[in-house]
């Protein structure tokens, strides 16, 4: 499973605590952190299955992400 965290850089301490927790927990997820800025492209190259972003998602649920969370 690819996981992709994604904050801005005012709340990247979150998302690197995020990141050693998940792989602390589950060693075989794939987890990469990420700029806001960079979301597109990570969602393009990265194809992750969950998104972690500390926006609001403005994309139906159900559908996948344009950019957006």
């Amino acid at each position: 499973m690819r996981t992709l965290i994604v904050y801005e850089d005012s709340h990247r301490a979150y998302g690197e605590a995020m990141v050693r927790a998940l792989k602390g927990l589950r060693p075989g997820v794939e987890v990469r952190l990420a700029h806001l800025r960079d979301l597109e492209t990570e969602l393009k190259d990265f194809d992750p299955h969950v998104v972690v972003c500390g926006h609001r998602n403005s994309v139906d649920p159900g559908r996948r992400g344009r950019g957006s969370c």
